[in-house]
Protein backbone atom coordinates (compact mmCIF):
# COMPACT_ATOMS: atom_id res chain seq x y z
CA UNK A 1 0.00 0.00 0.00
CA UNK A 2 2.63 2.13 0.68
CA UNK A 3 4.68 1.77 -2.93
CA UNK A 4 0.48 2.35 -4.23
CA UNK A 5 0.60 5.94 -2.47
CA UNK A 6 3.83 6.76 -3.57
CA UNK A 7 1.91 6.49 -6.87
CA UNK A 8 -0.13 9.76 -6.68
CA UNK A 9 -3.20 7.69 -6.62
CA UNK A 10 -6.72 9.54 -7.67
CA UNK A 11 -8.30 9.01 -4.40
CA UNK A 12 -11.65 10.31 -5.99
CA UNK A 13 -11.55 7.28 -8.40
CA UNK A 14 -10.64 4.89 -5.61
CA UNK A 15 -13.45 6.24 -3.29
CA UNK A 16 -15.99 6.09 -6.33
CA UNK A 17 -15.13 2.41 -6.56
CA UNK A 18 -15.05 1.83 -3.13
CA UNK A 19 -18.93 2.98 -3.11
CA UNK A 20 -19.58 0.91 -6.02
CA UNK A 21 -18.52 -2.52 -4.47
CA UNK A 22 -20.56 -1.66 -1.49
CA UNK A 23 -23.54 -1.06 -4.18
CA UNK A 24 -22.59 -4.54 -5.56
CA UNK A 25 -21.91 -6.28 -2.52
CA UNK A 26 -24.65 -5.04 -0.79
CA UNK A 27 -22.65 -5.22 2.68
CA UNK A 28 -19.66 -2.88 3.95
CA UNK A 29 -17.53 -5.25 5.91
CA UNK A 30 -15.02 -4.95 3.78
CA UNK A 31 -14.31 -1.64 3.99
CA UNK A 32 -13.24 -2.28 7.66
CA UNK A 33 -9.90 -4.52 5.47
CA UNK A 34 -9.66 -0.95 3.96
CA UNK A 35 -9.54 0.89 7.29
CA UNK A 36 -6.68 -1.10 9.30
CA UNK A 37 -4.42 -0.86 6.20
CA UNK A 38 -5.04 3.07 6.13
CA UNK A 39 -4.50 2.75 9.88
CA UNK A 40 -1.16 0.94 9.18
CA UNK A 41 -0.35 3.26 7.01
CA UNK A 42 -0.57 6.12 9.30
CA UNK A 43 1.14 4.10 12.14
CA UNK A 44 4.19 2.74 10.15
CA UNK A 45 5.06 5.59 7.20
CA UNK A 46 3.20 8.59 8.71
CA UNK A 47 1.13 8.99 5.61
CA UNK A 48 -2.80 9.62 6.04
CA UNK A 49 -5.11 9.81 2.75
CA UNK A 50 -8.06 11.38 1.39
CA UNK A 51 -10.04 8.44 2.02
CA UNK A 52 -8.98 7.78 5.75
CA UNK A 53 -11.95 9.71 7.24
CA UNK A 54 -14.30 8.56 4.67
CA UNK A 55 -13.85 4.90 5.66
CA UNK A 56 -13.38 5.27 8.50
CA UNK A 57 -16.76 6.94 8.82
CA UNK A 58 -18.08 3.82 7.31
CA UNK A 59 -15.78 1.51 9.36
CA UNK A 60 -17.65 2.92 12.68
CA UNK A 61 -21.01 2.44 11.45
CA UNK A 62 -19.79 -1.05 10.44
CA UNK A 63 -19.12 -1.98 14.17
CA UNK A 64 -22.06 -0.20 15.38
CA UNK A 65 -24.15 -2.84 13.51
CA UNK A 66 -22.37 -6.15 14.34
CA UNK A 67 -22.67 -4.82 18.62
CA UNK A 68 -26.26 -4.11 17.87
CA UNK A 69 -26.25 -7.78 15.75
CA UNK A 70 -24.59 -8.87 18.47
CA UNK A 71 -27.24 -7.95 21.41
CA UNK A 72 -29.94 -9.70 19.14
CA UNK A 73 -30.03 -13.42 20.93
CA UNK A 74 -32.86 -14.78 18.14
CA UNK A 75 -35.44 -12.15 19.18
CA UNK A 76 -35.43 -9.57 21.60
CA UNK A 77 -37.99 -6.09 22.80
CA UNK A 78 -35.94 -2.89 21.23
CA UNK A 79 -36.67 -1.33 25.16
CA UNK A 80 -34.26 -4.41 26.06
CA UNK A 81 -31.65 -4.03 22.84
CA UNK A 82 -31.83 -0.60 24.30
CA UNK A 83 -31.19 -1.05 28.04
CA UNK A 84 -27.92 -3.98 26.21
CA UNK A 85 -26.24 -0.87 24.32
CA UNK A 86 -24.42 1.68 24.92
CA UNK A 87 -25.73 3.52 21.93
CA UNK A 88 -27.11 6.40 21.35
CA UNK A 89 -31.27 5.74 20.44
CA UNK A 90 -29.88 7.37 16.99
CA UNK A 91 -27.20 5.10 16.64
CA UNK A 92 -29.36 1.88 17.36
CA UNK A 93 -31.76 3.06 14.87
CA UNK A 94 -29.31 3.91 12.22
CA UNK A 95 -28.35 0.30 12.75
CA UNK A 96 -31.35 -1.39 12.81
CA UNK A 97 -32.39 0.36 9.82
CA UNK A 98 -29.18 -0.74 7.78
CA UNK A 99 -29.76 -4.24 9.25
CA UNK A 100 -33.31 -4.46 8.05
CA UNK A 101 -32.80 -3.32 4.48
CA UNK A 102 -29.73 -5.85 4.62
CA UNK A 103 -32.40 -8.22 5.73
CA UNK A 104 -30.42 -9.55 8.77
CA UNK A 105 -33.15 -8.75 10.86
CA UNK A 106 -36.80 -8.32 10.51
CA UNK A 107 -38.41 -5.61 12.99
CA UNK A 108 -42.19 -6.18 13.69
CA UNK A 109 -43.49 -3.28 16.25
CA UNK A 110 -41.31 -3.33 19.01
CA UNK A 111 -39.89 -6.62 18.34
CA UNK A 112 -36.25 -7.37 16.57
CA UNK A 113 -35.83 -11.11 15.44
CA UNK A 114 -32.15 -12.26 13.82
CA UNK A 115 -32.80 -13.69 10.44
CA UNK A 116 -30.39 -16.61 11.05
CA UNK A 117 -30.18 -18.11 7.35
CA UNK A 118 -29.43 -14.50 5.91
CA UNK A 119 -26.73 -14.41 8.97
CA UNK A 120 -25.47 -17.78 7.99
CA UNK A 121 -25.34 -16.51 3.64
CA UNK A 122 -22.94 -13.94 5.10
CA UNK A 123 -21.13 -16.10 7.08
CA UNK A 124 -20.62 -18.01 3.96
CA UNK A 125 -19.86 -14.99 1.74
CA UNK A 126 -17.12 -13.98 4.63
CA UNK A 127 -15.21 -17.31 3.54
CA UNK A 128 -14.86 -15.43 -0.10
CA UNK A 129 -11.48 -13.82 -0.21
CA UNK A 130 -11.63 -10.09 -0.21
CA UNK A 131 -11.35 -7.49 -2.99
CA UNK A 132 -7.87 -6.97 -4.34
CA UNK A 133 -8.26 -3.48 -2.31
CA UNK A 134 -7.30 -5.16 0.83
CA UNK A 135 -3.47 -5.47 1.68
CA UNK A 136 -4.30 -7.67 4.81
CA UNK A 137 -7.05 -8.72 6.31
CA UNK A 138 -8.49 -7.64 10.20
CA UNK A 139 -10.23 -11.30 10.89
CA UNK A 140 -14.04 -10.19 12.67
CA UNK A 141 -15.77 -13.00 12.46
CA UNK A 142 -14.29 -14.69 15.27
CA UNK A 143 -16.93 -12.10 16.93
CA UNK A 144 -19.39 -14.88 18.45
CA UNK A 145 -22.33 -12.80 16.18
CA UNK A 146 -23.50 -15.74 14.45
CA UNK A 147 -24.37 -17.78 17.35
Amino acid sequence: MFALVQTALDFDVIEDELKRQIDVLGQELFVSYVNETLFELEEQHNITTPLAETISEITERVYRELEVLQAIDGSIHRSELEAALDLSTEEIEEALRSLERKDVIAVAGRQITKNRRRCNLLLKSRQQKPPLLVYRPIDLWHWPLYQ
